[in-house]
């Protein structure tokens, strides 16, 4: 049996979840560089949630861009 992979959202979907994940970056960043409250481990768990699920709705280009420090 064949998983699709795919997600069918509107544009303004597709535009609140890159704000959403631009702002879940963010907030992984300053926990992990500048409050050091998260571990290295735990900072790459989370980033490989993120990337998993832009490459499953197809919205990789979502977060590649942006920076928060």
């Amino acid at each position: 049996m064949t998983v699709i992979k795919t997600a069918m959202l509107t544009s303004e979907q597709k535009s609140l979840l890159k704000q959403c994940l631009y702002l879940k970056i963010c907030n992984l960043q300053k926990c992990f560089y500048k409050d050091k409250s998260i571990s290295e481990i735990e900072y790459n768990k989370e980033f490989a949630k993120i990337d998993e699920l832009t490459e499953v709705l197809g919205i990789r280009d979502a977060y590649s861009y942006y920076s928060c420090l």
